[in-house]
């Protein structure tokens, strides 16, 4: 069983102290004290300097470890992510009491301090102690804070060690994971206290060093923020983590640096020359037929569009013997999508279709909901910054906005469903990343108000975080589809068995995989999946090859930096607002 972690409030401040080895910090260090610092009543008010006593090591040692290890360390030195850069902390450190410990090292990564520091450090009272510096801390210091000290892991790496993300990158895999821990009396005495597995950029080594650490550097804010929320932000470990600490040798970076150049000359071959298209199936089973193997057959798919069209994200209800659709209708010319809808017979021929709510901005996702004998529709609309809930005044044509249910927010893949007495909303946020972060909101209405959870993002893992459909209990368990981002957007499905859903807590695993669809007209990619009594929709990807799609690219890319700055003026108006309320 983890241990929890607690957070004595009547004690006051949240008082904090920080391990490193200077006054100067790595960027993305500098920026986690930043994010610290902005937390109500939260202190930095002990600086521990390790003064490091190293053994003697003979010089013909080190010169050939140095020769072999050279080319990583030029690779190292080349490549200059921001996150790594130094930053002065001497303003900032100059108001903070400070200790220099003597620091004696043991084993590779290993140190200890003296009894006589570590007695001045218990008496500053700290909340916890975050570890910066370079080292495994003593044994007997989680005991000098009440909440123990906190440390990052970085995948297969030890972050002091600078070889974050390599290995991931060189062995190929989609994802580096990376966690921060309360470490107890042993390497291996651990409570997590945020997880996530993020997406690694096999094609830029330094990009995906920024992004892991632009990711982690949020979350000691967070678990304090959660803590203080009344939220338990504890995970169990199972097993022992392999950190791996060695450096590559010379012929591994070289390796390393024509695997980067190959991977990234495919990525953009991919995004000059193909894309995605999409169509929606209709499969003759319930949805909890899924959590078996295998239950994808017999998929009865709607015409192709044709003319640079698709449609995906179905949704569905049965009425009077006929299926009536709602999904995304998506033009690559534009690069714009509609709702619309589709009305098929029992002989699942198509009957009507057209188009059901247009709006100015792009649109998807169009997930449905009964409540008290009304349908409902809640498009993703992240672009007008709002969470809008539509009903319907005539099944599927036309359509009335009602509510917004949350404004301000860039919401992606709103999901709504009843559960345990609540109503919960599970999304991604178009700002944070689409498909990175899961957020959870509750309320005790359909129409509000609704709250935000107090884990939130209660889960950071591109490989199951995105909604992919209709969350659903079989045998008294609350299954909840999600989207595996991490090879490529829209990879597959992972249904999520829900362990634990309160207003401060969160846990879920991964209980069944769907897709993709191999030996299907569209084998190479599924993101939504939902539920339609007995029937079940799905949707699902082929990989088409595009001549002289030089235009489309180029027309993607501005695509991409209109988003980037509608997300600007979104984050600029929420700051107005925030200071005209305060």
């Amino acid at each position: 069983m983890a241990e929890t972690v607690s957070c004595d409030t009547s004690r006051g401040l949240v008082r904090f102290g920080v391990i490193c080895s200077g006054a100067t910090l790595h960027a993305w260090q500098a920026r986690c004290l930043d994010n610290l610092l902005q937390v109500g009543e939260a202190r930095l008010a002990l600086i521990m300097i390790g003064d490091e006593i190293c053994p003697a090591r003979s010089f013909p040692r080190e010169l050939r470890r140095g020769l072999k290890h050279i080319c990583f360390r030029l690779l190292r030195w080349s490549v200059r992510p921001r996150a790594l850069r130094r930053v002065g902390m001497t303003e900032l450190f100059s108001q903070v009491p400070k200790l220099h410990c003597r620091v004696v090292e043991h084993g590779q990564f290993g140190a200890d301090l003296t009894g006589d520091d570590l007695r001045k450090i218990r008496g500053h009272e700290l909340s916890f102690i975050l570890n910066l510096g370079p080292w495994d801390v003593d044994e007997k210091l989680p005991n000098a804070a009440r909440m123990g000290v906190w440390a990052f892991r970085l995948g297969t790496s030890r972050i002091r060690n600078h070889v974050p993300c390599f290995w991931e990158i060189y062995n190929g895999e989609l994802v580096t994971e990376a966690a921060l821990q309360k470490i107890g009396r042993s390497p291996y005495d651990v409570v997590v206290l945020r997880k996530g597995a993020l997406k690694t950029i096999n094609g830029s080594y330094s990009r995906s060093i920024d992004a892991v650490f632009s990711e982690i550097a949020d979350w000691p804010a967070q678990v304090c923020k959660s803590i203080r929320r009344g939220a338990d932000p504890s995970h169990p470990v199972s097993g022992v983590e392999n950190l791996e600490d060695r450096l590559p040798d010379n012929l591994r970076t070289l390796r390393f640096m024509l695997k980067l150049v190959r991977n990234a000359l495919a990525k953009t071959y991919d995004d000059l020359f193909h894309r995605g298209e999409w169509n929606v199936g209709i499969v003759q089973r319930p949805i909890h037929a899924f959590l078996k193997p295998g239950m994808v057959s017999d998929v009865y798919w709607l015409p192709a569009l044709g003319n640079s069209k698709f449609r995906s994200d179905p949704f569905g209800v049965a009425e009077k013997g006929n299926l009536r659709i709602v999904c995304e209708e998506f033009d690559y010319g534009p690069r714009k999508g509609v709702i619309s809808a589709v009305e098929l017979t029992t002989g699942a021929s198509a009957v009507r279709k057209d188009v059901a709510i247009h709006l100015p901005f792009h649109m998807s996702y169009p997930y449905l909901l009964e409540h008290e004998g009304e349908i409902y529709c809640i498009p993703e609309t992240f672009q007008a910054g709002e969470v809008g809930l539509y009903k319907a005044q005539e099944f599927p044509w036309r359509w009335v906005k009602v509510a917004t249910l949350i404004s301000g927010v860039a919401c992606i893949d709103s999901t709504v469903f009843q559960y345990d007495g609540r109503w919960w909303l599970t999304c991604t946020d178009q700002d944070e990343d689409p498909h990175l972060k899961l957020f959870v909101w509750h309320a005790p209405d359909l129409f509000g108000p609704w709250e935000p959870h107090a884990a939130n993002p209660v889960k950071v893992d591109i490989r199951s975080a995105r909604p992919a459909g209709t969350p659903f209990v079989h045998d008294g368990v609350l299954y909840r589809p999600a989207q595996d981002c991490s090879g490529a957007y829209g990879g597959g499905i992972v249904i999520n068995r829900v362990t634990r859903l309160t207003p401060t807590q969160f846990e879920e695993e991964p209980a069944a995989v769907v897709g993709p669809l191999a030996g299907s007209p569209y084998p190479d990619g599924t993101h939504t999946i939902s539920a339609v009594g007995d029937i079940t929709l799905i949707d699902a990807k082929r990989d088409v090859f595009i001549r002289r799609a030089f235009v489309s690219a180029s027309m993607r890319e501005m695509g991409k930096i209109g988003i980037r700055a509608g997300a600007l003026l979104r984050r600029s108006r929420v700051s107005q607002v925030t200071e005209r309320n305060r």
